[in-house]
Parts: structure tokens; sequence; C-alpha cells
């Protein structure tokens, strides 16, 4: 019995990244791949309920990805990475995933665009 509750308390949850790019790279194989459970460790609880849809809609392109610069410029919780590649049939791939740092795991989130500052009509 001992043993059980031992191990249940270090079990801990296995959710998240280390890093930015780890979630970013783990992203990135679970959409290629089509592999929910992993994509479903990566996502922020809120946003899991989404997962199959999105997965269903987006997953499974064959991506080769020529590109992904990950920028830390919102402090150091929320990370930016612009990802390029292409997709199996050859289409263009250009994604902006926004990365945020929960209970320090890294994790996508889904629902979070990144605003396009390039048609920025805001004056300083």
């Amino acid at each position: 019995m001992l043993v059980l509750v031992l191990a249940a308390c270090s079990g801990g949850d296995d959710t998240g990244a280390e890093s930015p790019k780890t979630a970013v790279d783990t992203y990135l194989a679970a959409m290629n791949n089509k592999d929910e459970a992993a994509l479903r460790k990566v996502i922020p609880e809120p946003e899991r309920d989404d997962v199959t849809g999105y997965l269903a809609a987006r997953g499974g392109k064959g991506l080769a990805v020529e590109s992904a610069d990950i920028t830390q410029e919102f402090g150091p919780d929320f990370a930016n990475a612009h990802v390029k590649g292409k997709n199996a049939d050859q289409s263009g791939y250009d994604e902006r995933i926004v990365v945020s740092k929960i209970d320090g795991r890294w994790y996508v989130n889904l629902l979070r665009p990144v605003p396009d500052r390039s048609n920025s009509t805001a004056t300083p």
C-alpha cells in the first residue's frame, strides 16, 4: 500500500516541455504524425478539447521544416516561433506559434494567434 502511494506521488504530470524549442518540435512532430496523445501533452488544459478537430483539419501534411525562428520578445514566460517549410504536396507552410510557460513547463497555444506587426497601423 505504501509503495502505491509513493508511486502516485512521484508520478507527476508529464505534460508541457522543458523549453520553447522542445514544445515547438513536439507540436510539429505530433502534427506531422497525427499523434493526438503527443499533441495533447504540449497543449494547455483549456485547449485540449479542441485538439481532435485541430489535428484532423491540419495534421498529417508531411511537413519538411526549412526554418524555425523562436524568440522571446514578450518576456520570460512567452515565446513566438515562426516556422516555414513545405508540405508533402509542395505547398508552402508558414505558421506563427505562441508558446507560454505555465507552472514551469512550456505549452503551445492553439487559440492565441501572434499579432502580425508588418502591417501595423499603430503610431508611436
